[in-house]
Formats: C-alpha cells, sequence, structure tokens
C-alpha cells in the first residue's frame, strides 16, 4: 500500500516537475553556470563546506592512526594487525559511505 501510494505519488510529483514555470526557465537558460557570478559563489560556497567535511575527516583518521603507536591503545584492543587493524581504521570511512542509500530516505521524512 505504502509503495503504491509513494509510486503514485513520484508519477504526481514528475507531472508537475514537467510543466512548472521552473522547469520552463531552465529549458529556456543558454548560459553556462561558470558565467553566472551568482552561481560561481554559490559553487565555491558549496565546494568550501565539502573540502572542510574532508578535512574533518582527516583530522579524525590521522587520530586514530597516531593511537595505534599508544601502547595502552594497543593493549585494551588485543594487538590488532593486519586486516583488523586496517578494518578498524577504515572504519569511520565505511560509515560515510554505508550512510550514502539511506540519507535520501531520510530527508525526505
Amino acid at each position: 500500500m505504502a509503495s503504491k501510494a509513494a509510486n503514485q505519488y513520484g508519477r504526481q510529483a514528475a507531472d508537475l516537475s514537467e510543466h512548472s514555470q521552473i522547469a520552463q526557465i531552465v529549458r529556456q537558460d543558454t548560459v553556462p553556470w561558470w558565467l553566472k557570478r551568482n552561481l560561481r559563489s554559490l559553487y565555491l560556497t558549496l565546494a568550501f563546506g565539502v573540502l572542510m567535511s574532508e578535512i574533518t575527516s582527516g583530522i579524525d583518521s590521522s587520530m586514530l592512526t597516531g593511537l595505534q603507536a599508544v601502547t595502552q591503545w594497543n593493549d585494551y584492543f588485543d594487538q590488532p594487525s593486519g586486516a583488523i587493524l586496517g578494518l578498524m581504521t577504515a572504519a569511520y570511512s565505511m560509515g560515510s559511505f554505508l550512510s550514502l542509500p539511506l540519507i535520501n530516505i531520510i530527508m525526505d521524512g
């Protein structure tokens, strides 16, 4: 029942988007985005936000890598090595990738 309603909603949304004024304006606009000052500013701002996210992710990964040299950390995790150590280091980034399919569903409510 829910998937039927979602499918019907999707069709209605697609029909509306085809005939909307925004769709018509987009079709008529022939100027590339890089020639528009406002879009260049928007994309530069968005790129900065994306890069800051990657920078903080890099700091967390570096911190985890640095902790591997601490004796207490190795003792606590029972001297991890090989694939287990690689998995522990990559787990932070894997969480980001594994969440990608769910973000769409969560954000749409």
